[in-house]
Formats: structure tokens, sequence, C-alpha cells
């Protein structure tokens, strides 16, 4: 199962770079956030992919369901 994020970031074309510039986030912050570090993910990173019509909500919880099953184990 992948991370929801890293999902989200390939398809929307992204880089680590071009996210971190556009979320207003360390280029570390969003490399933690998708090998799934933070408990939740930066909202900053959310509102991003939401402008790009991703559900935020749906990725949050995606990823707090994604977290709990492969990093907690």
């Amino acid at each position: 199962m992948e991370n929801p994020l890293v999902e989200a970031v390939r398809k929307a074309g992204l880089t680590r770079a071009a996210l971190s510039l556009r979320a207003g986030l360390s280029y570390a912050a969003v490399a933690h956030a998708l090998r799934g570090y933070p408990k939740k993910p930066p909202q900053a990173m959310l509102k991003v992919l939401e402008s790009l019509g991703w559900d935020a909500e749906e990725l949050e919880r995606r990823y707090v369901e994604w977290r709990s099953a492969y990093r907690d184990h």
C-alpha cells in the first residue's frame, strides 16, 4: 500500500522541490511527510493538493489510515 500523499504528488506531476515552494514548507518537511513521519500531513501540503483537485479531507483520512497500518507496526 502506497502513502496516499506520494500517490497524489506523483499524479499531480509535482517534485518535492516544487511542492515545498508552493506549500511554503521546507524540502525536509515535504520529504518527511512523504515518508510518513508526521502523524498528520502538513495542512499547507494538503491545501496545495486541494488546489489541484484532490480532496484534502479524504487525503488526510487515507494518510492517517495508511500510517497506522504501515508506519506504526
